[in-house]
């Protein structure tokens, strides 16, 4: 998934209003800030096994919910925590994943059919920003910027799929 999990993110801006929503988006993509350092680091990353198999996604949302829960309270920790973990979840739907290191891999790689890839990323970047704009004030729901934030993720994600900018096995 690609601009679906800040589609993700700005629906979760409801559970956690008092969030700064960089961090919401933060939880949501910190598996692929993951895989990059451990790319950049020269890990051995095979079957991207420190970042998007199931133990490693449960073991860094733990992390990222525990900091969230010292650092702002539970309800925060929970928030980030549960972001983290739906990164790889949805990875499963849009992509073809390990389930551990070596283990059977799941998913139902929409990868390989960008429309529909594109359909379903959006139908989560629309619902997503509907329930983040649902959150905000009557007058900030109206503001241009609001509604451009919505084309800008709808482009981009064009942009993924459509043109091929970006391609995942």
């Amino acid at each position: 998934m690609y601009l679906g999990h800040v589609g993700v993110a700005l629906a979760s801006r409801r559970l956690g209003p008092g969030v700064p929503l960089a961090w919401l988006c933060t939880a949501t993509v910190f598996l692929d800030f993951v895989d990059v350092a451990v790319d950049v680091a020269g890990l051995d990353n095979a079957f991207t096994a420190w970042s998007h198999t199931l133990l490693a996604a449960v073991g860094w949302s733990v992390l990222v919910g525990a900091l969230g829960w010292l650092g702002r309270g539970r309800t925060v920790g929970l928030l980030l925590g549960a972001l983290v973990l739906s990164h790889v979840l949805t990875d499963y739907v849009t992509s073809h994943l390990w389930l551990w290191r070596d283990g059977p891999r799941v998913g139902l790689k929409l990868y390989a059919w960008p429309w529909l890839d594109f359909g379903v990323e959006a139908a989560v970047i629309v619902a997503g920003w509907w329930l983040y704009r649902g959150s905000l004030s009557s007058g900030a729901r109206r503001s241009p910027f609001v509604w451009c934030g919505l084309l800008w993720l709808l482009a981009f994600q064009v942009a993924f799929n459509v043109l091929g900018v970006a391609r995942v096995p």
